[in-house]
């Protein structure tokens, strides 16, 4: 798998095809110095609530992504540095739908990378909207997280959790199903 940031574009390459991600913002550090300098309100959902209340002693076993466990199998064999800019990176990337490549070339019918299904202006306003909420609820249980100590593959798992609880459609779009 390949994974580039810090451009407008993430490019991903897997055995079950390709795809194309837009970002919404200038790249990932575009996105983390709007995040930090932003002072908007954040309210956390339920779910957000209950991983931010969690222990952190590291006595309970961590939550671990059922669609994605590699990324939290990767941060808890890492160094914490490493382990924190991945957290960092989870909590104040924008996402974006993720495009199949071939459909690029053709801007009028853009169609998404699992399924070839056609992408209409109703899907992107609908992840737009639902997309800035969930960066907003990354950012703040990162930064709770990181406030009270937790060790940084914590935080990704609960990062990761947290974007499991996200709507079925939204993660389809973005290629987390």
């Amino acid at each position: 798998m390949i994974i580039q940031t810090g451009y407008n574009v993430s490019a991903y390459g897997v055995t079950t095809g390709s795809g194309i991600r837009q970002q919404s913002c200038g790249g990932l550090k575009s996105a983390i110095a709007d995040a930090t300098n932003s002072t908007d309100t954040v309210t956390l959902s339920n779910a957000s609530k209950a991983l931010a209340a969690s222990d952190t002693s590291g006595s309970a076993k961590s939550t671990v992504s059922a669609t994605h466990p590699w990324i939290s199998e990767a941060a808890h064999s890492d160094s914490p540095e490493n382990a924190d800019k991945m957290a960092n990176g989870l909590a104040y990337a924008s996402d974006g739908i993720l495009y199949d490549a071939d459909s690029l070339l053709n801007k009028n019918e853009l169609r998404l990378a699992s399924t070839k299904e056609l992408v209409t202006d109703q899907d992107r306003s609908y992840f737009a909207q639902i997309g800035s909420q969930a960066t907003q609820q990354r950012i703040s249980l990162y930064e709770t997280e990181k406030a009270k100590g937790t060790p940084p593959a914590q935080i990704v798992d609960m990062l990761l959790a947290q974007t499991d609880t996200l709507p079925e459609k939204y993660r389809h779009l973005a290629g987390w199903s």
